[in-house]
C-alpha cells in the first residue's frame, strides 16, 4: 500500500509472500483503526471524532455558554489550582492521621488497609421488617402496575411511534400486559386473553410495535421518578445527589449487534456472546436510566454517556460503581462534565497513588519533585503546569460536544 506518486520498489515474486502481506496490511490497518491513526470518511464507529465535534466558529460563540452550564471558569488555571489544593491537603490529611490509623499501614510502598466487616442491623430491624411485610397486600402484577398508572399516569405519557395523538380507552391494559410479559421475559402467550379486546394476541402486537420504543420508555420511567420524588419518605432515604451504576450480564444465545465474546462472564462455547445492562440507581432508590453495552467492554466510559441520557430531569452529583475498568483520565473526564467518579476500588494496595506539590503547579515550566511527608510513596510524581490549560480547552470542547450528544464518551 503506497500513496499516488511514490516510487513502488519492484520486487520479485519469490521475495514476498503476497497471502501473508495482505493479512499483514490487514491487521495494521486494524491497530491504526483502533488507535485512531486511520480513520475511515463518513463512519460512525471508525471515523474521524474531531470532526462532530462543535464547529470553531459555533465553539467561540457559545463558549462561555457552555462554560457556565458546566459550572467551569474560563480559565482553566483557576480550575487547576483548586484541584491541587484539594489534593494537596488531603494527601497531607491522610499522611498526617497514618501514624495514628491502626486500619491503614504502609507496606513496601503500598497502602494497605484493613477488612471492613459488615455492620450488624439494628436490633429493631427485625420487628419493622416484619410489621411492614405484613402490611404488603398480595396482588398480581398487572393488578399492581394499573393500580401505579391509576396514580401516577405513566402509561399515558407513552406516545406512538408515528407522534399519532389518538389513544384507545382500554390502551392502558394492553400496555401493562406488555409490561408484564417483557419484564418477565414470559412471551405474550400467558398474557392473551381471547376474550378481552386489550388482551388480543393482534392488538398487543400492534401496541408493541407502536408504542414499545425507547423515548416512550423512557418518558413513563420519568413520570414515576417524579411521582416517587413527591413522597416524603424518599426524602430520608437520601437527597438524590448519589447515584449507583452497575452492569447486569445477559447471556445472548442469538446473532445481535450488541452481543460481544467474553470468556469469563459468559462462558466458552458455539456463541459464548452476551450483553450488559448498564443500571443507574439514584440514593433515593429508584431507576434512573440505562444503558445497553455490547459485551463487557470499559464500563466507565459507558457510566458517562449513560449519565448524559438518564430518564430523570435532576442529574446525581456524585457516580459510584464498582472497578469500572477505570484510568486516571476517567476522573478529569467524570469532573470536567460535573461529576464524581468514585469507584470502589477492588484491590487498592495496587491502586495507583497521586501526590501534587502546589508550589510546581504555580511555576512556569513542568517540574518533578519527590515527596517528602512520611509516609508518602517513594514515586517520583511529575507536574505538568504549561501544558495543562491548552489541554484543558481542548478538554471542555469535548465536554460541550458530550453534553450536546454530538460525540459519545467511549468513542
Amino acid at each position: 500500500m503506497a500513496a499516488a506518486g511514490l516510487h513502488r520498489p519492484k520486487l520479485e515474486a519469490s521475495l514476498i509472500d503476497r497471502p501473508a502481506y495482505v493479512f499483514c496490511v490487514l491487521e495494521a490497518l486494524h491497530d491504526a483503526l483502533r488507535r485512531r491513526d486511520v480513520y475511515a470518511v463518513g463512519a460512525d464507529k471508525w471515523g474521524d471524532l474531531r470532526v462532530r465535534l462543535i464547529e470553531p466558529r459555533l465553539w467561540a460563540a457559545e463558549r462561555d455558554t457552555v462554560l457556565r452550564a458546566l459550572d467551569q471558569p474560563a480559565d482553566p488555571r483557576e480550575h487547576l489550582a483548586e484541584l491541587a489544593e484539594l489534593l494537596n491537603d488531603a494527601f497531607r490529611q491522610v499522611g498526617a492521621g497514618l501514624e495514628a490509623n491502626d486500619a491503614a499501614e504502609i507496606k513496601n510502598g503500598k497502602l494497605s488497609p484493613a477488612r471492613l466487616e459488615a455492620a450488624p442491623p439494628p436490633e429493631e430491624f427485625a420487628a419493622v421488617h416484619d410489621a411492614f411485610a405484613a402490611m404488603l397486600p398480595r396482588i398480581d402484577y398487572l393488578e399492581l402496575l394499573l393500580e401505579v398508572n391509576a396514580r401516577t399516569g405513566f402509561l399515558d405519557a407513552m406516545p406512538h411511534l408515528s407522534g399519532s395523538q389518538a389513544r384507545r380507552e382500554d390502551l392502558d391494559l394492553s400496555l401493562a400486559a406488555l409490561l408484564v410479559a417483557r419484564s418477565r421475559n414470559i412471551g405474550l402467550t400467558p398474557v392473551v386473553q381471547p376474550g378481552t379486546a386489550a388482551l388480543g394476541e393482534h392488538r398487543l402486537i400492534g401496541v408493541e410495535k407502536g408504542y414499545f420504543h425507547g423515548e416512550g420508555i423512557g418518558a413513563a420511567s420519568a413520570v414515576l421518578m417524579k411521582s416517587q420524588a413527591g413522597i416524603p419518605i424518599t426524602a430520608d432515604w437520601g437527597g438524590g445527589m448519589v447515584a449507583s451504576t452497575d452492569g447486569l450480564r445477559f447471556v445472548v444465545p442469538v446473532r445481535s449487534l450488541h452481543a460481544r465474546p467474553s470468556p469469563l462472564c459468559f462462558g466458552v462455547g458455539k456463541r459464548p456472546r452476551g450483553t450488559t445492562w448498564l443500571n443507574t440507581v439514584s440514593a433515593k432508590v429508584t431507576g434512573l436510566g440505562g444503558l445497553v453495552v455490547p459485551g463487557t467492554l470499559r464500563d466507565s466510559l459507558y457510566i458517562l454517556d449513560a449519565i448524559h441520557r438518564l430518564d430523570a430531569a435532576e442529574h446525581p452529583e456524585v457516580i459510584t460503581t464498582d472497578q469500572g475498568s477505570y484510568s486516571d483520565i476517567v476522573y478529569g473526564m467524570f469532573a470536567a462534565c460535573g461529576y464524581q467518579f468514585a469507584p470502589r476500588h477492588a484491590d487498592i494496595t495496587d491502586t495507583q497513588l497521586w501526590w501534587i506539590d502546589v508550589r510546581c503547579c504555580r511555576a512556569a515550566s513542568p517540574a518533578t519533585t519527590t515527596p517528602s511527608t512520611a509516609g508518602a510513596p517513594s514515586t517520583r510524581c511529575r507536574c505538568v503546569g504549561c501544558h495543562c490549560p491548552r489541554s484543558c480547552a481542548n478538554g471542555m470542547k469535548w465536554c460541550g460536544s458530550l453534553a450536546t450528544g454530538q460525540v459519545r464518551a467511549y468513542d
